[in-house]
């Protein structure tokens, strides 16, 4: 572990507390699911739920999409991924992602579930995108650049049929960059951007970051296009789907000048799947 990481490791202690709060949360909205909730009133509980845990802060509005909105499509405006009155309905995807804030930081998590009797086909993309984040380690690790990883992810998922649909935000990008290491600043992580809460919808968000240096994104149009992440802390959230059923994860990357390692080792998306329960996606299509 490089010196800049024990230098801060209560920080990074507290990036992990509050990204397991989070994902907490998550969990106990999909447990109160009902059919004919609304968007809007899943994302009231999702606020609801980061209050019963003293975080009453966050970084944009939370986000909620049902059924075929959870791959983006039949969004009403295009980039607009805020909380609809659109009501959920028996055996269709949700997925929720929110941004609490805590302190001096914040963290931005995803959570993707199926209402009802999960179909096969969400199910064999849920594995698969547990697999990714095992491959997007591994090629971070060996210094790829954000265009290598880029072209190794498309085809991993498209080899069983599946989209990727992080390709449809603002820039198309993978990830985004929450803080850096700056050894000229007193040895100390330097944010990008402001972390001071602000009631902003996640589209606003998003632009505030493309606003940014190229720098802060894995993105697949800029000059940055060939470069390696850099020494921080990246959001890494990949986003596939099929046939109208999306499933999204998001979580913390840590990346230093010889390594990189996911922040938390125990979140759902990979504890909670069963990669063996599938061992060929083909058969859930």
């Amino acid at each position: 572990m490089s010196l800049e990481i024990k230098a801060n490791k209560q920080y990074l202690d507290s990036l992990k507390q509050l990204q397991r709060a989070a994902f907490k949360a998550l969990a106990n909205v999909e447990a109160e699911l009902r059919e004919g909730m609304t968007e809007k009133e899943v994302a009231g509980l999702l606020v609801d739920q980061l209050a019963a845990l003293n975080i009453k802060r966050y970084r944009y509005r939370p986000v909620v999409l049902f059924d075929a909105r959870s791959m983006f499509m039949e969004l009403e405006v295009p980039f607009y991924y805020g909380a609809t009155n659109k009501k959920l309905e028996r055996d269709v995807p949700v997925v929720m992602d929110i941004a609490p804030s805590s302190g001096n930081t914040w963290v931005s998590t995803a959570y993707s579930c199926w209402y009802g009797s999960e179909s096969l086909i969400h199910k064999a993309i849920r594995t698969k995108l547990k697999m990714s984040r095992v491959h997007i380690l591994k090629w971070v690790r060996e210094g790829k650049s954000f265009k290598d990883i880029a072209e190794q992810l498309e085809p991993f998922f498209e080899e069983e049929r599946v989209k990727t649909c992080h390709s449809q935000y603002p820039s198309g990008y993978l990830a985004k960059k929450l803080v850096s290491f700056n050894q000229g600043v007193d040895g100390k992580w330097v944010l990008p951007n402001e972390c001071s809460t602000e009631n902003k919808s996640l589209y606003s968000s998003l632009v505030d970051w493309v606003k940014q240096s190229t720098n802060n994104l894995w993105q697949n149009d800029s000059a940055n296009y060939c470069a390696k992440p850099s020494p921080g802390i990246w959001i890494v959230e990949p986003h596939a789907g099929y046939a109208g059923i999306g499933v999204k994860w998001k979580e913390l990357l840590v990346v230093t000048e010889n390594d990189a390692y996911w922040l938390d080792q125990d979140v759902p998306h990979w504890s909670l799947v069963d990669h063996h329960e599938y061992p060929s996606l083909r058969s859930a299509f």
